[in-house]
């Protein structure tokens, strides 16, 4: 399974990334990294695009730290309440790209009707503005 370039991970594939990130025991890389993500989660990510996740990187570089020798504690993270936060605005995000893309297909669609309609000799210009006007409910 290839991840699209476009899509933003999921809150089970960053905890699975970081996952495999605190559990590295030899040298280091984004693009080893980036190898294990592919054959251990089964999706390809840029290294880039591992890079722009806050708590990917953390996670990242707090085990570049720990593989050269250098003391670190885990409080070098951000707590939990912070990562969820940080999970929310990510996913949001990818909402927010989702639903414009699907928005701006929706208004390409109706921009096409219009001028199909508008094309029609038995609607013309008052047929649409009546298609535009709202109409009253049944209750």
């Amino acid at each position: 399974m290839k991840k699209n370039i476009n899509e933003a991970l999921t809150n089970k594939q960053i905890n699975d990334i970081c996952r495999v990130i605190a559990l590295w025991e030899s040298k280091l890389t984004w693009q080893r990294l980036v190898e294990v993500i592919k054959r251990e989660c089964g999706f390809y990510i840029s290294r880039q695009s591992l890079s722009s996740y806050i708590s990917i990187k953390k996670e990242y570089d707090l085990k570049k730290k720990e593989l050269r020798g250098i003391v670190t504690t885990r409080s070098d993270l951000v707590d939990k309440d912070q990562a969820a936060l940080i999970h929310k605005v990510e996913r949001l995000e990818a909402q927010v790209r989702q639903l414009t893309k699907e928005r701006d297909l929706q208004l390409e669609t109706l921009e096409r009707i219009f001028l199909n309609a508008s094309e029609m000799p038995n609607v013309g210009r008052q047929g649409l503005r009546q298609l535009l006007e709202p109409r009253e409910e049944n209750t």
